[in-house]
Formats: structure tokens, C-alpha cells, sequence
């Protein structure tokens, strides 16, 4: 089995952790770490290769390791339903955009690639202006908790979940990722941050962060931003929005940070810059306590065992 029919295979294998074929585009654009960049005709005659092969299956134009073909009929259900959660995070985005340092939002996980189950909720990332992270995310979850629409341990469901803010300066997320070696071995933040969908910025805002992480290039070399669908997505201008730096609102930074640090469960205020998941610094605010990327990069090597790829 060359490289490329590898790469295939590694990609197929991880989204089959989401129960998720892909299209032959998809596969071109999501290829995992080839050995060198791919055309989108040589992933053609690889596919090729490998159903004749049997070592995939194909389905109405989606790929998925052999006996997985329910996964065609889940991936258009789930689409439906990411439709429905996408219109109710829109009216999100309605408030909180009027938070005065607010620079953009995305949708991120699952939701992001029309992937949500029913009982899912909708993940966000907040993108604030630099030292106002603290501010804008009290005014986010006050808002989220008074409607009572933050997610709760036994419903989940359509709720929201802003659990992770940062900074617009601050896009490298380098120091984020699992590593091997001291190479970046994170199989599913990669996916993660190259998924995410904007709901409202500037349009520049999916190239300024993968131009922010060239390490992914070197794990996903076709990687490339995709302007969201303009029913999905709300421009900002550059010039809107801008807020003066008055004094009084670093103090009310510095308030909202002690509050929350007071207020915030044991359990996370013991994982903080402990695990991957909890890491609070200038740049962001990350509150993911159960951080899945070690069990999905086990889950995935275990896939790839079986398949002859380890």
C-alpha cells in the first residue's frame, strides 16, 4: 500500500470515530499528513485503487471503511439537524454581538461539519478584543444563564456552550496541541480548528488563523479557509465596533476575572494549566475539563492497528 492510499485510509479511520463518510473532495481536502501535496486526480485514482481493493466502500459519493454504510444514511440525517441548530445559534449571535468587544463567532465541534446528533448542543468560540476576554465572557454565560440556555449535566440538548475565548491577536495555538516528540501529534484539534465555522467576523478571520498555525500544514498540507454560506454568516467590518479604552474597563476586567476565578466549581479551578483542556492565560480562556483528544488519538491508533497502518 503506497502513501497516498495510507493517508486515505488515516482519514477515513478518524472520521469514522464520528460515524462520518466523506466525499472524494473531502478526503482531498482533509488528507492526513501524505508524505507529500496530492492532486485532487491522484486522490481519484487512489480511491479507485482501494474499493477495488476492498479496502473502502462507497455510497452515493461518500467514502467509509468497509461494512459501514448506515454512516451514508446518519451523515444526511445529521445534516438536517445541524440546519435547525445553526438557525437557533444564529439568534445567539444577534445578542451577542452587541457585547462592545466582541470581534467574531464560530461554531465549533461537531456542528461545525453539519455533523450534530439530536441530543447535541452548540459550540462556540468567542473571539474578544486583547484584555477583555474576562469582560466578555461574564457577559456571555450572564446572558446564556439567564435565559437558561447554558447546558446542563443531564441536557444537553441544543444548549449553548461558549467554553472557549480568545483573543484576536492571539490565533497561534501552537503550545494547545498534544505532541509526540516534540512534534505535533493531534489528530483532532487539527480537524477542530480547521473546521470551524464563522458565524459573524471579519471574512478574513479563517486564513488570519491558519496562517496564525503553520504546523498544520504540515498535517493537513491541502487545508485551505472556506467562506461560510452567506445565509449562515454575518460580515463585520473592520471599523465597527471599535471601543474606546477607557480606564474604568480594566478595572471591570480585572473584577470580572476575580469574580468568575471565585465562583468557579472546584474541579476546574484545580485542572487549570494542569490538563490540555483548562488553560487560562492573556491570550485565551479554554474550560474544556474533559478534554477528548487523547481518547479520540487512541481510538483512531487502534482503528488504524486493524486496518494494517500502525
Amino acid at each position: 500500500m503506497d502513501d497516498l492510499q495510507q493517508s486515505i485510509l488515516k482519514t477515513l479511520a478518524f472520521f469514522d470515530l464520528f460515524s462520518y463518510p466523506l466525499t472524494s473532495w473531502e478526503i482531498f481536502k482533509w488528507l492526513y499528513q501524505p508524505n507529500k501535496k496530492y492532486s485532487y486526480q491522484e486522490i481519484l485514482t487512489g480511491l479507485a485503487d482501494l474499493k477495488t481493493a476492498a479496502a473502502l466502500e462507497e455510497e452515493n459519493g461518500f467514502y467509509f471503511l468497509p461494512g459501514q454504510k448506515q454512516q451514508v444514511l446518519k451523515r444526511e440525517h445529521n445534516y438536517s439537524l445541524a440546519q435547525l441548530k445553526y438557525r437557533r445559534a444564529k439568534k445567539f449571535v444577534w445578542i451577542f454581538k452587541k457585547i462592545p468587544w466582541i470581534k467574531a463567532i464560530l461554531v465549533c465541534n461537531t456542528l461545525a461539519y453539519n455533523n450534530a446528533g439530536e441530543k447535541s448542543d452548540i459550540d462556540l468560540l468567542i473571539v474578544a478584543k486583547p484584555k477583555r476576554l474576562w469582560l466578555t465572557r461574564l457577559l456571555v454565560l450572564g446572558f446564556l444563564k439567564l435565559l437558561g440556555c447554558r447546558p446542563k449535566t443531564n441536557n444537553k440538548q441544543d444548549a449553548i456552550d461558549a467554553a472557549f475565548f480568545v483573543a484576536e491577536n492571539n490565533f497561534d495555538f501552537y503550545s494547545l496541541t498534544l505532541k509526540n516528540n516534540d512534534s505535533v501529534d493531534d489528530p483532532d484539534f487539527a480537524y477542530w480548528l480547521v473546521k470551524l465555522a464563522p458565524l459573524y467576523g471579519e471574512p478574513e478571520l479563517l486564513s488570519k488563523i491558519i496562517s496564525a498555525n503553520p504546523w498544520l500544514k504540515n498535517i493537513l498540507p491541502n487545508v485551505y479557509p472556506v467562506r461560510p454560506p452567506e445565509a449562515r454568516y454575518e460580515p463585520k467590518n473592520r471599523t465597527s465596533g471599535q471601543t474606546k479604552n477607557w480606564k474604568i474597563t480594566d478595572y471591570l476586567e480585572a473584577a470580572a476575572q476575580k469574580l468568575q476565578l471565585k465562583i468557579m466549581p472546584f474541579e476546574l479551578k484545580q485542572a487549570i494549566n494542569k490538563t490540555s483542556g483548562v488553560s487560562l492565560t492573556d491570550g485565551w480562556l479554554k474550560f474544556h475539563l474533559r478534554d477528548p483528544r487523547e481518547k479520540y488519538r487512541a481510538l483512531w491508533q487502534e482503528r488504524l492497528k486493524k486496518i494494517n497502518l500502525s
